[in-house]
């Protein structure tokens, strides 16, 4: 198997450039099947092809939309961190499937993910649809009783032939009856606090969104009176049709990301005077040990370090720490580019 990839640089054994250009014959012209991505709804399916390279490489195809009312809810036009993410979700759901012949019904588990930003223009929205295409290694497959428990990935994200960003992490599988027997034990026990709801979110502005429907969080504050040192609570909207496509049983990882995101936004916002609306992610880092409960209150405490002038822009680094009940439910960093500054 292939050695660990770097989220950072260019994976080893990365394709030659014609290659990419070429898109190993991959084809943009149908979304795939919305099972095989793990969605309901066909409107949510980002993918449009993929094509094993190896035993543990394979390269994948999406079109990133223009008007998607979660992933194009910004100002700055670029194309947002998020829908790359989820077109890598979608991406890496079904290679492991064609790879490792990993059973469709079974749940993944994200316990690791990370992405560096090489070309912030590159991600410009342009005239023409997006053409994504991932080039993934796999390494440290795991197994138990024969049946492959995770794995780690890692790889680079090029739009219309141009690079743009590393992405990395590591992935779970369990078969129904082991999710059951998990989430048995984990579900919390007694009374609880109910998190807050939609009418309790921060305003769009704050966060870098133009739609309140996409406001994951409330107004951040400074519980201890130090401005860097922050606090918001997550707002788990089960009615919001991307983050819950279908009825889960927990909150998914990609509304903590999004939660992580909005919350350095507002922070750094709030207490360095930067524009919420002009925010890219350059970096994200996140760690997730437990399931997030649908109910009770998440806390989301945020860090932020001295903020940096380099290349026409501000940059912030925010890290942050989730919780819920007490107890940790993951961590991470973000890296945030103000173009222009305040």
């Amino acid at each position: 198997m292939t050695g660990s990839v770097s989220p950072i640089r260019p994976a080893p054994g990365a394709p030659a450039e014609g290659a990419v250009e070429a898109g190993y014959g991959l084809t943009f012209e149908r979304a795939m099947p919305r099972d095989l991505v793990h969605k309901a709804a066909i409107e949510q399916v980002l993918l449009t092809d993929l094509k094993p390279l190896g035993d543990d490489e394979f390269a994948f195809a999406a079109q990133l939309p223009r008007a998607h009312r979660l992933f194009n809810d910004t100002e700055h036009g670029l194309h947002d961190a998020m829908a790359i993410l989820e077109a890598g979700r979608q991406g890496v759901t079904l290679g492991v499937h064609e790879l490792a012949r990993v059973p469709r019904e079974s749940q993944f588990v994200l316990g690791e993910l990370s992405l560096t930003v090489h070309d912030r223009e590159g991600l410009r929205v342009g005239p023409e649809p997006t053409r994504l295409v991932g080039h993934s290694l796999t390494s440290d497959w795991r197994y138990i009783k024969g049946e492959l428990v995770s794995l780690r990935l890692g790889g680079d994200v090029y739009l219309d032939g141009r690079p743009v960003m590393a992405i990395a992490g590591m992935g779970g599988f369990m078969n129904d009856r082991m999710y059951r027997l998990l989430r048995r034990r984990q579900r919390p026990r007694g009374d609880f606090q109910p998190g807050p709801g939609p009418a309790d979110a921060a305003l769009p502005r704050e966060v870098g969104r133009r739609d309140p429907a996409n406001v994951v969080i409330t107004p951040p504050v400074a519980p201890d009176g130090d401005p860097r040192r922050l606090r918001a609570q997550v707002v788990v909207n089960q009615t919001h049709h991307t983050f819950f496509d279908h009825p889960l049983d927990h909150v998914p990882a990609m509304l903590l990301v999004e939660a992580m995101r909005q919350a350095a936004v507002a922070s750094a916002a709030g207490a360095i005077g930067l524009d919420p609306g002009a925010a890219v992610v350059t970096r994200c880092r996140a760690a997730y040990g437990r399931y997030a409960e649908l109910e009770p209150a998440i806390g989301c405490d945020v860090d932020l370090e001295e903020p940096e002038s380099a290349d026409g822009a501000t940059t912030v680094t925010a890290r942050l720490t989730m919780s819920q009940l007490g107890k940790q439910l993951g961590e991470g960093t973000l890296e945030l580019a103000f173009p222009g500054g305040s």
